[in-house]
Order: structure tokens, then C-alpha cells, then sequence
């Protein structure tokens, strides 16, 4: 009986994607995101699934306004906003949190390959957590040895992986991450106030972490630190 309770019970999964390291077509986006899921589901044999997180860590100010469009547009995906030199470390600390938060389940991490996760990845293994690896298909073998279980991006998509330039759109704009944001009412009317007077976006805000990423003309900047 106890073993078929123990092959039975509910195996937390926990979804982290590097955007910065992994992109796809707009267009596969959706597409992509399903497979994984699938892909991670079929794995678990007689487990039960429970999707506790599904985070997409991407730098907000560079990142087309299109693609963190196209990524909220699937159900319970969560947009994270991390500066492009720091998104490995970062996912490092949420895949640590992870382990802290959550009995040993399934943990899935899609990105290429950095000596960053290493150590994260191990720590995991050993305490029971399952590690699955979604990579580009030219990984380096050391890095995909940290998995349990090994997808090729090009093979799940049954294609390349396309190729999204990550650019300034304007040489003069300057981008300011707003954080520790007051409530919502606070944080809406101040993020409106920037953007009616000034020629600005928010082109990122996430009311959980309570921060938001603000695109503005580098002539305006000097009257934006007066606000």
C-alpha cells in the first residue's frame, strides 16, 4: 500500500526559462510552451503533476514588446524581468528558493549552457529534486550530464530555433527599473503620471515583484529624476 501511495502521489514541477540564452520564433511561442509542458508530464509515469511555477526570465528592456506579449498569452506563465549579465546567477537564486520552498518534485530548466548552474543543479539532484534540461542542440556534453532527462530544442520543435535580435530600438533611449513599488493604485498612477507627461513606455511591470521597467528618451531624463 505504501508504495502505491508513494508512485501515486503529486510531484511539484517547477519551470524556469532563460529567454536570454533560449529564443524561439513569436510564433512557436505557444506552441513551444505546450510541448514542454507535455513533454515534462510524459515523463512523471505514475506520478500526478502539479505546476507550481512556470517563470520566463527575460531583460525587460530589451526584449520585444511582441514577445512578452506572446508569452503572457499562455495561461499561468510568469514574466521576470533580469538584466542579461545577471540572468544566470538570478535563475540560480530562484532554483535554490525552489528547493527551500517545495519537497523534491521535478524541477525543468530550458537555457544553454552555464557554469553558473553547476553546483545549483547538483545540490538538487542529491536532495531528491529531478532535473530535466531543455537545450540547444549544440550544449556542451557536461552541461546536459546535469539532467535526468534531455530535450534538444531544435528536436521538440522539430526545427532551428530561429534567431530574435535583442536590440536598443532607439540609440538615445535609457530604460530605469522602478522596484519596491507602493499598491497597485500607487504604483498605476505613478507609472501613468511618467508616461503622460513624459515620452515614455512602461514596457514591463509585474504587480508580484513589484517592479516595472520604464523606456524613456535620453532628453528626458534629467526632468524624470525631478518626479
Amino acid at each position: 500500500m505504501d508504495k502505491i501511495a508513494h508512485e501515486l502521489q503529486e510531484k511539484a514541477i517547477v519551470i524556469v526559462w532563460d529567454w536570454t540564452s533560449v529564443q524561439v520564433p513569436i510564433d512557436k511561442i505557444s506552441l513551444f510552451i505546450s510541448k514542454i509542458r507535455s513533454a515534462v508530464v510524459e515523463s512523471l509515469e505514475k506520478h500526478h503533476p502539479r505546476e507550481c511555477a512556470f517563470l520566463v526570465y527575460c531583460d525587460a528592456r530589451f526584449t520585444p514588446l511582441a514577445v512578452t506579449r506572446e508569452l503572457a498569452k499562455s495561461s499561468n506563465v510568469d514574466i521576470h524581468h533580469i538584466e542579461l549579465h545577471e540572468s544566470s546567477w538570478g535563475i540560480c537564486k530562484k532554483l535554490h528558493r525552489f528547493h527551500v520552498d517545495y519537497d523534491p518534485g521535478v524541477v525543468v530548466l530550458i537555457s544553454g549552457a552555464s557554469a553558473a548552474y553547476g553546483p545549483v543543479l547538483t545540490k538538487l539532484s542529491r536532495c531528491g529534486w529531478r532535473v530535466q534540461l531543455f537545450h540547444p542542440e549544440n550544449t556542451p556534453r557536461d552541461y546536459v550530464d546535469y539532467g535526468d532527462h534531455n530535450w534538444s530544442i531544435e528536436r521538440l520543435l522539430d526545427g532551428g530555433i530561429g534567431n530574435i535580435s535583442i536590440n536598443v530600438n532607439f540609440p538615445h533611449t535609457v530604460y530605469f527599473l522602478v522596484s519596491e513599488l507602493c499598491n497597485s493604485n500607487e504604483s498605476f498612477g505613478f507609472l501613468s503620471n511618467v508616461t503622460e507627461q513624459y515620452e515614455s513606455n512602461v514596457i514591463y511591470f509585474n504587480e508580484k515583484t513589484a517592479e516595472a521597467v520604464i523606456e524613456l528618451k535620453a532628453f528626458d531624463v534629467e526632468r524624470l529624476v525631478w518626479l
